[in-house]
């Protein structure tokens, strides 16, 4: 159900995009909060593993629920701590262009997605598994 649940997700903000969806794309901003994520979770000693056993999975050993719990608990507050410092480079970046109107477009894609990628991970992703892991016994 957590897959299906997720593929909704997703669906409901490619619709809500439209015809634009595909602005809503910016690579540096899926690696700035994406990748950065995964890598400030390696860094901390997360179990990667444990949480996708757990998002695939009902039936789980305390230890390895416990770890999952602590893994998206750190994954959701890892990407807002990302997404706002990437902002910040997008908007240094934006800023830096200000005699080039054209130019200023950049700046500003990276500033809003990495803000907006780091909410779907944190409040689409990463707060309904974990609270979904607490309450089931």
């Amino acid at each position: 159900m957590r897959f299906i649940g997720l593929i909704l997700v997703v669906v409901a903000i490619v619709v809500a995009a439209g015809a634009h969806a595909s602005a809503l794309i910016d690579p540096p901003s899926f690696i700035m909060v994406f990748i950065g994520t995964i890598g400030a979770l390696l860094f901390a000693g997360v179990s990667i593993p444990s949480m996708l056993k757990a998002f695939a999975s009902a039936n789980l050993e305390e230890e390895v629920k416990q770890q999952a719990i602590r893994g998206w608990k750190f994954a959701a507050g890892f990407s807002l701590a990302l997404g706002a410092s990437a902002t910040f480079i997008g908007l240094v970046i934006m800023l830096k262009n200000m005699d080039d109107p054209a130019a200023i477009g950049p700046g500003f894609a990276i500033a809003n997605l990495t803000s907006f990628y780091a909410l779907i991970i944190a409040f689409a992703i990463s707060l309904p598994i974990y609270k979904s892991l607490e309450r089931n016994p």
